[in-house]
């Protein structure tokens, strides 16, 4: 889960996702999908908004994980208002608006693809990110992590976010 907005509205947001899912695996006996947590901390967003007493959380959520059923690694984002939907790529933050148009221009519309490749996908996000931002991005200013096809999250060191900019500087 990356979160952009107020960090201790990020941290509740994430605890709240953390119960979540922990709640469903208890209760269902298997790891809970990635689109019901998303689900559930829009409907806890949405209801913020819809009581005086509650203070809506100044947070959006972008989440991303395995998802048993699908087979597929699925993407979600979760804005304070309490809408969600999925992504095949998405931006958050003070340019997201930018961020998405760009993504947008890149993605292929037949096969929703970024890239061929890992690594082309990775080189597409960042030069999205320095389009936006306008300015070049160093390999200890970004964290690059990704979920694979078997389910396993990883994120890559310095050293190979250094390779993947130095390549791109290099085109």
């Amino acid at each position: 889960m990356v979160c952009a907005g107020s960090l201790p509205d990020a941290r509740n947001l994430v605890s709240r996702a953390r119960q979540e899912a922990a709640n469903f695996a208890y209760s269902y006996g298997y790891n809970c999908p990635v689109d019901h947590v998303a689900r559930r901390l829009a409907n806890l967003a949405q209801l913020a908004t819809q009581e005086a007493a509650m203070r809506p959380l100044a947070v959006s959520a972008t989440i991303i994980g395995f998802d048993e059923e699908y087979k597929a690694p699925q993407l979600h984002r979760v804005d304070p208002a309490g809408f969600y939907t999925g992504y095949y790529g998405v931006a958050s933050g003070s340019k997201a608006t930018e961020a998405m148009a760009a993504l947008e221009k890149l993605q292929d519309p037949e096969t929703k693809m970024f890239g061929e490749s890992l690594e082309a996908v990775v080189k597409a996000g960042l030069s999205v990110m320095q389009k936006t931002l306008g300015q070049r991005i160093a390999a200890d200013e970004v964290e690059i992590a990704y979920v694979d096809a078997k389910g396993e999250f990883t994120r890559l060191d310095l050293a190979n976010v250094a390779r993947l900019l130095e390549a791109m500087d290099r085109e």
